[in-house]
This record gives C-alpha cells, sequence and structure tokens, in this order.
C-alpha cells in the first residue's frame, strides 16, 4: 500500500490532544465528606468502575477516529503492478458552453460558433487513436460516453 500524501502522517501527533483532555479533565479532585453520604459512597463505588471502562473507551473512539482521519488525508491507495494499467491511452474532455451568453458577437461572429470550430479543430490535430467526452450544459446521456473522432464530430451541437 501506498500514500499520495505521506506527510500527513505527521497530524498523528494530534492523537495527544484527547489523551491530555483525558487526563485533564479526569484528574482526582478532594473530596469533602458530609454526614449522611454513605448510601452515595456505596453507589459510587459500583458505578467507579463502569465509568472507568466507559471512560476509556471513549479515549479509544477519539484516538481510532483522529487515526482515521490522518489515514484517509494520507490517501492510501494500491499500486498496479501489471503493464496494461500504463498501455491505456488518455482521453480527451471537450467542454463547450451552450448557454444563452454564447449567442453574443465576438470578433469573428458569434461566440458559439466559434467554440465549435476550435473543438473541431482540438478533434482533428489529435492522432487517430484518441478518445474524446464531450461535454456541454444540455447534460444529454449520450454525451456521457467515450466516443471517436468521427463520432465526436458528429455529435457537436
Amino acid at each position: 500500500m501506498s500514500f499520495v500524501n505521506p506527510i500527513f502522517f505527521w497530524a498523528m501527533f494530534a492523537i495527544a490532544i484527547p489523551i491530555i483532555i483525558h487526563l485533564i479533565n479526569f484528574r482526582r479532585h478532594k473530596t469533602l465528606y458530609f454526614s449522611n453520604t454513605s448510601f452515595l459512597q456505596d453507589i459510587k463505588k459500583e458505578t467507579q468502575t463502569r465509568t472507568k471502562l466507559k471512560q476509556i473507551l471513549i479515549l479509544l473512539a477519539r484516538i481510532f477516529a483522529i487515526s482515521m482521519l490522518v489515514v484517509a488525508f494520507a490517501g492510501p491507495f494500491l499500486p498496479s503492478n501489471n503493464s496494461d494499467a500504463q498501455s491505456k491511452t488518455h482521453i480527451n474532455i471537450i467542454y463547450i458552453d451552450n448557454s444563452f451568453s454564447m449567442e453574443n458577437e465576438g470578433k469573428s461572429g458569434v461566440v458559439f460558433e466559434q467554440a465549435r470550430q476550435i473543438a473541431k479543430q482540438i478533434v482533428f490535430n489529435s492522432g487517430a487513436g484518441k478518445e474524446f467526452i464531450l461535454i456541454t450544459n444540455d447534460m444529454f446521456p449520450e454525451h456521457q460516453f467515450v466516443l471517436d473522432r468521427d463520432k465526436f464530430i458528429q455529435e457537436v451541437p
């Protein structure tokens, strides 16, 4: 397993925060004895082990939560060893804005027509085996798939 950002493991020192809070919060206080507190002392003795267990479980849960956040931010991944992943072709994504603001006149005519021509130039100047994804503001389902050169030119609005 490898990590995208292993520098985030320095944040594991943040585990000390709940430990310090735990130690400060549950330190012994001076007890004052009153005359009729014998019943309260019996109840305290019965629940003392249960409360200690709860406090330790809460501390462990906080430590676990912080450590999982640190590992998540470090970005674990399993590197691929096969050569198929390295020989994959790259997919080019072309976005054409077809909103109403693109109907304005530019230096060389309507801005939307300029965007269409530039997209077609990009496709023509790319290699023969390239794949494309067309994204427009319409969000048509047919624009969600990988297209080859000829199919992309047909799909350009």
